[in-house]
């Protein structure tokens, strides 16, 4: 594997760490295999490349393929799934795509957003093109909100928000769910215990505690149901949240049109009364 010194058939020897760096151009000034061969990158700067690197390309194309995260920790040999976060290189667009994509499959739709697909007249693709215009990762599954259009409203509460989805079949997502829903436990204990001793204000953090609580454990008892598939897309709806589509559609009603009875479903399924 010299690089100069031609190769002698009748030997041979180990291949050792620093020549698999070398050869892949990792050391400066060393001609790498790439540079032999004439390769580059497309701006035609030099292919650099340490072995390491291919272990995150296997990993990243493992998130691609669908692969469990518990799958990818084993293949991978590590304690910790909570380590495949740093080798997962997916972009935001090709999320975004997999997010459509598995919403084009009736198994993995459930709830407010398959009745609304079914009740909105327009294409399946037409409809979530414009209900995924964009994606992002979170700690606990993946954001549509806009940023473009508005930032956070929810200043990153995800578990209050409607933009929030989460993907059932995530072990690490879901572990870090529970452990949310087992901090928001702790914390209504204490405003609980606050508020029956009189401080100011406890009342309304016991209240807020317990809403989370709840968001929480109905998010856990849905990634626990065996009765729903590996891969569904979970988004809870929250009746109570400020919405200026909900307040539109309020004031459209007022006005009498031909498309009412669309306009009863879309308030019906965004929790109006």
């Amino acid at each position: 594997m010299h690089a100069k010194r031609g190769t002698i058939l009748c030997l041979l020897e180990p291949v050792t760490t620093n020549q698999v760096n070398e050869t892949l151009g990792a050391k400066p000034g060393v001609q790498s295999i790439f540079a032999r061969f004439g390769f580059t990158e497309p701006d035609g700067s030099p292919i650099r490349l340490h072995s390491h690197q291919f272990r995150h390309w296997l990993n990243t194309l493992a998130h691609r393929g669908g692969m469990s995260q518990l799958d990818i920790a084993k293949w991978s040999s590590r304690k910790d799934i909570r380590q495949n976060q740093d080798y997962d290189h997916m972009a935001p667009e090709e999320f975004l795509a997999m997010a459509r994509d598995l919403t084009a499959n009736d198994k993995h739709l459930f709830g407010g957003l398959a009745e609304l697909i079914a009740k909105v007249p327009t294409s399946r693709d037409e409809f979530m093109m414009l209900e995924y215009p964009t994606a992002h990762v979170t700690e606990l599954g993946f954001c549509i909100h806009d940023f473009t259009a508005l930032p956070c409203e929810k200043h990153r509460d995800c578990i209050q928000c409607n933009e929030h989805i989460c993907v059932k079949g995530d072990g690490a997502k879901k572990t870090r769910i529970k452990e949310q829903l087992a901090l928001a436990e702790a914390q209504l204990e204490q405003a609980t215990e606050a508020a029956a001793e009189g401080y100011y204000g406890a009342e309304r953090w016991q209240e807020h505690h317990q809403a989370t609580v709840d968001r929480f454990r109905n998010l856990v008892g849905i990634l626990d149901d065996p009765a729903i598939p590996a891969g569904s897309l979970v988004r809870l709806t929250n009746c109570k949240e400020f919405s200026p589509i909900r307040l539109a559609i309020k004031d459209r009603m007022q006005i009498e049109s031909p498309d009412s009875e669309i306009f009863n479903d879309l308030q019906e399924l965004l929790g109006g009364e």
